[in-house]
């Protein structure tokens, strides 16, 4: 219960539709790519596991794409406590400890695939990261966090400044 209790002490808040207020903390965006995808791009590049259900692209090719953030959150996972929840914004209802490996792999899958939302919390690195519904996961961390940039490499994927909706 106590480190339930510290994830929410991190955050300072109940409900994240009031991250704003925690202004040492910054929005960006975890992406395959290593820049945002302008429309022409965007409808050319594989983005979505969709895409995959509508034949546009081959699964080889997204199994690359999800192959890295199961790595990012393998990595996370081997060093620290990560944390669910499914509502949209309010973690006091069902916030989870992952306690194993095999079902944060799971949990990423079904995310990514937009079988269902998933948002992570990561209370050593002051962390959270958020469903999507493409391939490009925003998250929200203080610009000085450098742990959290160094896992984001390590797994090959990218930081992009803001979210698809502001910058």
């Amino acid at each position: 219960m106590s480190e339930i209790l510290n994830c929410f002490k991190f955050i300072g808040l109940k409900n994240l539709k009031d991250y704003e207020k925690l202004s040492d903390y910054k929005e960006y965006s975890i992406s395959i790519y290593d820049s945002w995808l302008n429309e022409d791009d965007y409808s050319k590049n594989l983005h979505s596991y969709y895409q995959i259900l509508n034949g546009e692209f081959n699964l080889k090719d997204y199994l690359i794409y999800e192959k890295k953030y199961i790595e990012f959150f393998d990595i996370l996972f081997s060093n620290m406590t990560v944390y669910t929840f499914d509502n949209d914004y309010d973690f006091t209802k069902n916030l989870t400890k992952v306690t194993s490996r095999n079902k944060l792999k799971e949990m990423i899958c079904i995310c990514l695939r937009e079988k269902r939302a998933y948002n992570f919390i990561i209370p050593h690195l002051e962390t959270i990261i958020f469903k999507n519904y493409d391939l490009t996961l925003p998250i929200f961390i203080k610009p000085n966090n450098k742990e959290i940039f160094n896992i984001i490499n390590q797994a090959n994927l990218f930081l992009l400044k803001g979210t698809l909706y502001k910058e």
